[in-house]
Formats: structure tokens, sequence, C-alpha cells
């Protein structure tokens, strides 16, 4: 079994007045990508009531269950390679292809379980944007969509509530404007709700580009998204009227005039 340490998202570590060492963290990090679990373990069960006092330990706790909910099979066998896998040719038969293919199964039960305690756990550190954007990438990588798109409004609604006053770990930075940097971290993984073309997909897409106006009303996003949702479903009227309204905010933006004007000459 191989496990996935999500760099941008989870790789986080602040300090608290009763957090980890910084060594500490990492060398828990590192048992985690290694697959060298049964230290994380205990340090997670002897150190539950950090929880409440330390961010660190739901970033560990994180880790650890995307980790041990994670299995990669490599396969080897003779076929046709497919996208992804690596090719093989029989050195003295070329005709005889095969293929190396990893086969990624989730414990989606298990991996579940440990976002609703990291969304928990959160209540007390709801500044701690890293966390927020660890629970999306999470439930984005085993598709449990609606907890992500739910993720994502909780992150709106509480940028909102602590003025954007956002805090970042040690890996990786937060760079530029809190806000700005929030909002672009949130738009892709909006957009790919939209790209399922699902009827789940659509709802969540919409659920939260109305939150972006309702916390956001002076920015564009919310209501391009919708104007390009109903665009797509043909429902040209409810489309115009987002994208009219995207403009009077910003009538420099090109991608909404080029998809009004083309709305336009729709009959």
């Amino acid at each position: 079994m191989k496990c996935l340490v999500l760099s941008l998202s989870l790789l986080l570590c602040f300090q608290t007045a009763q957090a980890l060492e910084a060594k500490q963290f990492h060398t828990y990090i590192e048992h985690i990508r290694d697959n060298q679990l049964d230290a994380v373990e205990s340090y997670l069960e002897q150190n539950k009531a950090t929880a409440k006092t330390d961010p660190d330990y739901t970033v560990i706790f994180l880790n650890y269950h995307f980790g041990k909910g994670r299995t990669v099979r490599t396969i080897v066998a003779q076929g046709e390679a497919q996208s992804g896998d690596l090719e093989l040719t029989k050195q003295d038969d070329p005709g005889v292809k095969g293929f190396i293919r990893e086969e990624v199964s989730l414990d989606k039960i298990t991996i579940l379980k440990a976002l609703h305690t990291a969304q928990n756990n959160l209540k007390l550190f709801p500044n701690q944007l890293d966390i927020h954007f660890g629970i999306v990438t999470i439930a984005q990588n085993i598709g449990a969509y609606s907890v992500m798109a739910d993720q994502l409004i909780s992150m709106l609604k509480t940028s909102k509530e602590i003025d954007n006053k956002w805090q970042w770990g040690k890996v990786g930075s937060m760079e530029g404007d809190p806000e700005e940097f929030m909002i672009q971290g949130l738009l892709p993984r909006t957009a790919m709700l939209f790209r399922l073309e699902s009827e789940e997909g659509d709802r969540l897409f919409i659920n939260v580009s109305e939150a972006l106006i309702q916390y956001y009303p002076n920015r564009v996003y919310g209501y391009a998204n919708l104007g390009s949702l109903y665009g797509a479903t043909k429902e040209y009227d409810k489309a115009r009227k987002y994208y009219e309204k995207a403009l009077e905010i910003d009538p420099s933006d090109e991608v909404v005039q080029q998809n009004l004007s083309y709305l336009m000459n729709i009959k």
C-alpha cells in the first residue's frame, strides 16, 4: 500500500502554544509518506485531547486517514496499454504487447469519517485556510462532491466572519491578498463541479455559485458561473440575465462579453 500526502492542501503546520515541534511534525508526515503508519497511529491515539488546542493534530489526522484509506495495486499484464499505463513490448517478439498499471482503491467510509471529524475540529480553528482546502481536496479525490461543495460554501461564509484574516502553515504559502488567494483557490474547484456534467454536479455548482453571489456580490464570479451553466443547459434568458449582471460589475471582462454576444445571436 502506498499513501499520498497532498503537498498543497494537507501538509500543514501551525504555531500555537501547544503545537508540535516542527521537527516532530515533519517526522510524522514522513512516516505517512513512507507508509510507516504505526507511530502516527500511536500519536493520534495518545493525543486526542490536543485536537482542541493544536491544529497540527487535525493536519496529521487527515493525512494519516487518507493514506490509510488509499491502496495502490500495481498490475503487470499482457494486452493493450490504456491512457496512463506504461506500455511494454516483449524483447524477443515486438508483436507481444503488455502494460504496467497502477490501480487505486479507496476506503471511502474511513476517509469520510475522517473528513467529518476534521470539519468538526475546524470549528475551533476556523481561520486555518489550509485545513479548509485540505478537506476540499480529499473530498474531491474520493468523489464526495457534496462534502466538497459544502466545505467551499463554509469557506466563503467563514471568510466574511473572520474578515479574511486567514492563516496558512509552513508548507507552501499564502501569497498576496488573503481574500484573493482564497477565491482564486476556490474557483477551479467550483469549475470542476461544472465539468462533471451531471445533475448532482450542476446542483452543487449552483449552490457554490449562489454562495459566491451572497458573500461576494460585487465580484463577477458567481454571476459568470451561473451564466455559463444556464447557457449550457439552454436556459438562455437566465444565462443572459447573469451575464448582464456580471458586466455591470466588470464591463471589461472579455470572456463574459464573448459569451453574452454568442447568446444574443441565438434565436
